[in-house]
């Protein structure tokens, strides 16, 4: 039971992360790019990027913290990190948000009338966001992979 409740939250977490996610790429049309598709799509590129490498960031950080082990019992702090790194990646979200993308603009190529609050410029800058993100994970963690088989 404790793993269909820890599995549950991991869900909604993601969820509520994919959201944020759809939060800030209509930021970034709206108020950084203003409705330029080109500039739009660039920092949406751009924002997968930060996060692919900030989950890099994050496993670094984690790993820290079980090398050095439990030393007593851990600071405010270091329990609030600890939790944040226990629940789902942006990464993750990510993928979850694209998946439904993909999903919500097929709806929208055989049904327009029914997500028709969504401008279609904004569906132009985020609907190469898919590819991208596994393009730019799969290189990224391929030097990574690369940078750990030269260090043995």
């Amino acid at each position: 039971m404790k793993l269909i409740i820890k599995k549950l939250k991991y869900i909604i977490w993601a969820v509520l992360y994919a959201y944020g996610i759809f939060t800030i790429t209509q930021i970034i049309y709206v108020n950084f790019a203003e409705g330029d598709i080109l500039t739009a799509t660039v920092l949406n590129m751009v924002l997968i990027i930060f996060f692919i490498i900030w989950e890099k960031v994050e496993m670094y950080i984690l790993h820290k913290f079980q090398e050095q082990g439990e030393q007593g019992k851990p600071s405010l702090k270091k329990k609030i990190i600890i939790w944040y790194l226990d629940g789902p990646s942006f990464k993750s979200a990510m993928y979850f948000f694209y998946l439904v993308f993909i999903v919500c603009t097929a709806i929208m190529a055989a049904d327009s009338e029914l997500f028709a609050n969504i401008p279609r410029s904004y569906v132009q800058s985020v609907q190469y966001g898919p590819l991208f993100l596994i393009a730019a994970d799969k290189f990224i963690g391929q030097i990574t992979k690369d940078i750990g088989a030269r260090k043995e």
